[in-house]
């Protein structure tokens, strides 16, 4: 488990909410935009132009993404293209859904390994995005070469996501119970310590004023003669105050007094 088993439960839950958030945006926009093949053509070796195809829309200089249309049928290889990145889309927007639930109900574990299968199949959907790549009038390797367009490289960036998220939702604890739940319960404990805290601190306080005291003072009468006058505080089990005071005259006699202070 690593280090999820040291941040709260409720987070390794939003972490795999963001996590599929994040792969499902990235396989969208690689399917719904312009410029997943970026094609290069060679019309003279002194010229060279760019064009741009994604696999529903092709790009068009001044006007944007249009639909992306062909001469007869469309190619297998595009088509085959187009139903992978629908597929991964899907998938990923599905597993998104059943994430959420983690808000409200508990995974058990079964159901979170079942996920890791379905994020699986999506990277590899993902991947097969690239049959795009074999259809020969885009790129026939010669005066025609293809790279990855933008939205190429987002399709790979969304494959690498649902990777991760096979990973993550593999390694983190067994969900006990809802996100939900587990915040209440943990601004709950965290509200008991400090009420706890406070508690021992006003002990503390009580226990510091309830500690015994001693003083000593020692006076002179007219004639020079010294007189000590020892006061103690102390407190009994019940808290009560008690003050003992002793007298010692120059004489050497001692005079004690004790008074109680009910509390």
């Amino acid at each position: 488990m690593l280090c999820f088993d040291k941040i709260p439960k409720w987070l390794n839950g939003f972490i795999t909410i963001l996590l599929s958030l994040v792969s499902f945006i990235l396989s969208t926009v690689a399917v719904s935009e312009c410029k997943f093949v970026r094609r290069k053509v060679a019309t003279v070796p002194e010229y060279i132009y760019v064009e741009y195809y994604g696999l529903f829309n092709s790009y068009v200089k001044d006007k944007g993404c249009e639909e992306l249309v062909f001469s007869g049928s469309t190619p297998s290889a595009v088509r085959s293209a187009q139903a992978f990145g629908v597929m991964a889309s899907l998938c990923a927007g599905a597993i998104l859904i059943v994430l959420l639930f983690q808000i409200c109900v508990a995974f058990p574990k079964f159901l979170r390994l079942s996920l890791c299968l379905v994020y699986g199949i999506c990277f590899i959907f993902q991947m097969l995005t690239f049959t795009a790549f074999a259809y020969d009038d885009w790129c026939d390797g010669e005066k025609i070469t293809c790279e990855l367009g933008p939205d190429g490289y987002t399709s790979l960036m969304a494959a690498v996501f649902h990777l991760f998220c096979v990973v993550v939702l593999c390694m983190v604890p067994d969900q006990e119970e809802p996100i939900f739940k587990s915040i209440i319960k943990e601004f709950q404990d965290v509200s008991e310590s400090k009420e706890i805290d406070e508690i021992a601190g006003k002990t503390a306080d009580i226990s510091a004023k309830k500690s015994k005291r001693k003083t000593v003072t020692e006076r002179l009468d007219s004639d020079g003669n010294k007189t000590t006058i020892k006061v103690t505080i102390d407190f009994d089990d019940g808290g009560n105050k008690i003050t003992r005071t002793e007298t010692t005259t120059a004489d050497g006699s001692v005079i004690v007094s004790t008074d109680t202070e009910m509390v």
